[in-house]
């Protein structure tokens, strides 16, 4: 846009620019906002997720409504137990900070599709753990009793 406010040449503004407004009305669950903002503030969304949902749905009936299946109420990212021969760890994030690899590479090796050669290197950081354990006369949680 020029200086003057007028468009270069061959360029044409829509009705929109020509009266200074971009509200665009919605319509939710009955209620008709003036503008996308105005209806993301009512139902506590962002003005994203209003666009994003209408042009995924073509409606706005669920918006704001929180998740489709929301699943149990409590803490659902509770870690879990994980055992790998023997060794018992009290989640895959502790198990993978006392094996000495990172969280993503100790998930990869464990996963099903996981390579023999990964496997292996896993074995090898479990071995590892457990000789470190020996030396520092710590035990590590196993399953089974230990023969002195």
């Amino acid at each position: 846009m020029s200086l003057t406010g007028k468009l270069p040449i061959g360029l044409k503004q829509s009705k929109y620019h020509l009266n200074r407004t971009t509200a665009i009305p919605c319509e939710i669950r009955g209620v008709v906002y003036p503008s996308i903002t105005a209806a993301a503030r009512a139902v506590g969304v962002t003005p994203a997720t209003i666009t994003q949902t209408l042009n995924r749905k073509g409606n706005l009936e669920t918006v704001g409504l929180g998740k489709k299946n929301p699943g149990p109420a409590g803490q659902t990212n509770a870690a879990k137990p994980i055992t790998l021969w023997g060794i018992k760890f009290a989640s895959r994030t502790d198990a993978a900070k006392k094996l000495g690899i990172c969280r993503v590479k100790f998930t990869r090796s464990i996963s099903k599709a996981a390579s023999k050669t990964e496997k292996e290197t896993l074995m090898m950081f479990v071995m590892n753990y457990l000789n470190k354990c020996d030396k520092e006369n710590t035990s590590a949680q196993l399953e089974w009793e230990r023969t002195p």
